[in-house]
């Protein structure tokens, strides 16, 4: 009998996973800060990380849900003071997740003036800052070059620093900021700074005007997707005022409160690759996920996954995300002879921590023999044309979802565009919860054909 030393065999190396600044703590708010995991042993396997933050204090919140990407970049200026920044690594092969911290200090900007405006990386985004206000009272921010913006009021707190973004400003133009101070009793201005916007490296489509004389809309904003580059703002002139990160392929809506939403697709990556994201105006992530990890929690709900986000994310009053995707399946001799891949829509409602807490497949509510009113298709490549899919060269396009709304009653408003009339009036027979069916219907089908909701 051969007795082999248990401190002779070979140990595998526990996983460990590391967090490192792009530099070092103390920064002042705003500043952009790369955090970069790196993991120990090398794994072999595939690999998918999560980002969290935190104000000391309080609760931690998912910035970067799991998914490919090792680094993030986070800025915030909701607050000076400590904060903690967490990721977790996990090998997808084996299911093991390990997790780091590390803690970073933000500094106010306006440690030694009464108000300052401070530049991002964006030529057209500014920080106005300026030194706390009392507990109660409330304060914005008015800014001008030939007309007057202001920045909606934000509660004062003692001790704390009060931060704003300024945006929607032409570029190479000089604007002069200051605070207004509500006290309760009065309004107060504070001293008036002098700062230049920057160059703007795109160029807008051409514009027509179509109307005559003046324009009666003052401020006018026309906040323009565009498809595969950047999203723009321009004012009624044109003007860019605005642009979004270049790699969002549409902008789905605006948030109140600053924030924006949108969606990154191609069609040549996998799921993984595919995300949702809310943004604040200086580009910066507030919260992310990808298809790849929404099916992680869709198989867990019994759940057909998904491909990717398409045509619609928006926020609701509650914290939570509604938000469109799609999934397809091979079907035999049901849109076609033999074997056929259609694209569907799935519904999903992730709470503010981008866990799904609801979701909605088109397959397992709505006939698959209703074929698209034209015999619409997706062909590679689709140029954002068709949400990503996967099993065939060439897919039908079955509804092509375009948005949602939740109604007043609670039910969700579902855009669909290719599918005909006897797909309304299934969805709209549907037991409650349900999606509703919009009316808006494509220009070859009358109005009259759509069930009255």
């Amino acid at each position: 009998m051969l007795a082999i030393a248990a401190s002779c065999l070979p140990v595998a190396a526990q996983m460990t996973v590391s967090l490192s600044p792009s530099q070092p703590s103390p920064a002042p708010l705003g500043t952009v800060v790369t955090w970069n995991a790196s993991v120990w042993p090398a794994q072999h396997g595939t690999l998918s990380y999560r980002f969290r933050t935190r104000l000391l204090g309080t609760g931690f919140r998912t910035v970067v849900d799991y998914g490919p990407k090792s680094s993030f970049d986070w800025a915030t200026i909701a607050r000076e003071g400590p904060y903690e920044i967490e990721v977790s690594a996990q090998n997808n092969d084996t299911g093991e997740i390990v997790s780091a911290t590390s803690f970073y200090r933000l500094e106010s900007l306006a440690l030694s003036r009464l108000s300052i405006v401070t530049p991002t990386r964006y030529p057209q985004v500014f920080i106005y800052s300026a030194s706390p206000c009392p507990t109660g009272q409330r304060m914005k921010v008015e800014f001008r070059s030939d007309e007057v913006s202001s920045t909606p009021f934000k509660a004062c707190h003692t001790g704390v620093s009060m931060n704003f973004y300024l945006a929607g400003m032409r570029a190479n133009t000089v604007y002069y900021a200051h605070y207004i101070l509500d006290t309760g009793s009065e309004l107060i201005p504070g001293p008036e700074a002098a700062f230049a916007t920057g160059y703007v490296p795109l160029k807008p489509p051409d514009v027509s005007l179509l109307t005559n004389g003046s324009l009666p809309t003052t401020n006018g904003i026309l906040l323009q997707s565009l498809f595969g580059t950047a999203s723009i703002a321009t004012d009624l002139q044109g003007n860019v005022i605005w642009f979004s990160p270049g790699d969002i392929t549409f902008l789905t809506r605006p948030v109140d409160g600053g924030t924006f939403l949108g969606i990154g697709e191609n069609e040549f990556l996998d799921p993984s690759k595919q995300f949702m994201r809310e943004f604040d105006l200086a580009g910066n992530t507030v919260a992310e996920t990808n298809a790849a990890r929404i099916n992680q929690q869709l198989t867990a709900l019994n759940v057909h996954p998904i491909n990717a986000f398409h045509h619609e994310a928006r926020k609701l009053p509650n914290g939570s995300y509604l938000v469109l995707a799609n999934s397809e399946r091979m079907l035999t001799d049901v849109q076609g002879p033999g074997a056929v891949d259609v694209v569907g829509d799935t519904i999903l409602i992730l709470n503010p921590d981008l866990q799904v807490i609801w979701a909605w497949d088109a397959f397992d509510h709505i006939d698959p023999h209703l074929k698209a009113v034209q015999g619409e298709t997706c062909v590679h490549p689709s140029g954002a044309a068709c949400a990503p899919w996967y099993l065939a060269p060439k897919a039908n396009d079955w509804l092509h979802g375009n948005s949602l709304q939740l109604t007043p009653d609670g039910d969700i408003l579902y855009s669909i565009v290719t599918a005909p009339a006897s797909v309304w009036r299934q969805l709209n027979e549907l037991s409650s919860p349900r999606p509703r069916v919009d009316a808006a219907v494509p220009a070859w089908t009358t109005s009259a054909e759509c069930p009255a909701i």
